[in-house]
């Protein structure tokens, strides 16, 4: 087996920490196959950990194609892998133009989204994966900063993914804003501005591949 350009080594460098479970679906492999793969890497030292922290190894770390992602600590586990699972659900939909945060953090825009993609239109969508409730103020910015990603042609829509029971509520509060400061000047949001952003369950997103075409 080649550790040349092996899928698991290539994710791990984009992602930095990853699990048995998504390291399968990431090489394609299935049940005895699977598990015999990582014990393989993890005895070439090509990484280092276990089933549910798989990491490279130092010296694969060292000669990787280029800068291999951080660690997450460990309260931002479930966001990072959960973010692996929609690019993994986006390429089961046909959907493989996608830039995780690390390679969206390159493009030192003012606002980092938690992904990037381009769906199967070219339509460019931000993706910020929210698991939990944030102030309004901090809903009211987020929409002021993808309004200027807007008017700068950057992004074309904007696709919050969240748990079932956020749907409605982030919905509402991205909805009630009357208008933004975009380019040192007031721009109304109208609806056909509230239409560039959307609104789409984790289950979902999950089953049927992140989405902006599915409101709620």
């Amino acid at each position: 087996m080649s550790l040349v350009s092996h899928p698991v080594l290539a994710w791990l460098e984009r992602y930095g920490l990853s699990t048995s479970t998504i390291l399968q679906q990431v090489a394609e492999l299935h049940g005895h196959q699977a598990q015999s793969t990582l014990r393989f890497l993890e005895q070439q030292g090509a990484i280092v950990g276990g089933p549910a922290d798989w990491r490279l190894g130092p010296r694969q770390r060292a000669c990787a194609s280029g800068p291999v992602a951080r660690i997450p600590a460990q309260r931002q586990r479930t966001h990072h892998q959960l973010l692996q699972q929609l690019e993994l659900a986006a390429r089961s939909h046909g959907i493989f133009r996608w830039q995780e945060e690390r390679q969206c953090r390159l493009l030192n825009w003012g606002k980092i989204p938690d992904a990037l993609f381009q769906d199967l239109n070219g339509t460019r969508v931000a993706v910020e994966l929210e698991l939990t409730l944030k102030t309004r103020w901090r809903y009211e910015d987020l929409i002021t900063q993808y309004a200027q990603l807007f008017a700068e042609q950057k992004i074309d829509q904007l696709l919050y993914v969240v748990p079932i029971r956020l749907v409605s509520r982030i919905r509402a509060i991205l909805d009630a804003p009357r208008a933004v400061v975009v380019q040192d000047r007031w721009w109304p949001v109208t609806d056909a501005l509230r239409q560039r952003w959307h609104v789409q369950s984790l289950p979902d997103a999950l089953l049927h591949g992140p989405n902006a075409r599915f409101l709620s």
